[in-house]
């Protein structure tokens, strides 16, 4: 749909279903809480599997798959936001492995059957906790 002449055709529904589809294509996945834990990373979220089956998706950190993953979990919210995408139902996860940073970050992925270079494109990174700068107190915060 690239011809924007066309667009003027569509109902209003439809352009919202274009619109979603979009948006999802280019966001796909977000990790809504990640934890350390003596080592170990948590991370929890909601995934949407655009290609391929959802239980053929992967969870990765730097390129490893995650050891436990808990996907896909009922999604109810995103069902109702991504009405038009059939795996938006199932689209919740819950993932478990060993931390590690490599060159002072973690690279997040999520990957579909779209392949690396998607996934890759729409990674997240996770600063080293242990290489953040120290916050000034509260008091020094105000006073600048």
């Amino acid at each position: 749909m690239t011809n924007p002449a066309r667009w003027r055709d569509l109902s209003d529904r439809e352009l919202e279903a274009l619109y979603l589809t979009v948006c999802a294509e280019n966001f796909q996945w977000r990790a809504d809480h990640c934890a350390l834990d003596g080592g170990r990373l948590s991370m929890n979220g909601w995934a949407l599997t655009l290609s391929g089956a959802p239980g053929d998706a992967r969870f990765l950190l730097n390129g490893t798959p995650f050891e436990k993953i808990d996907f896909p979990l009922p999604s109810p919210d995103l069902a109702q936001i991504f009405w038009n995408i059939p795996t938006a139902p199932f689209a919740r996860f819950a993932c478990r492995t060993r931390a590690d940073f490599q060159d002072g970050y973690a690279r997040l992925e999520f990957r579909d059957g779209r392949g690396p270079v998607h996934s890759l494109r729409r990674a997240w990174y996770l600063p080293n906790p242990k290489d953040d700068l120290p916050v000034p107190e509260a008091s020094r915060i105000r006073r600048v």
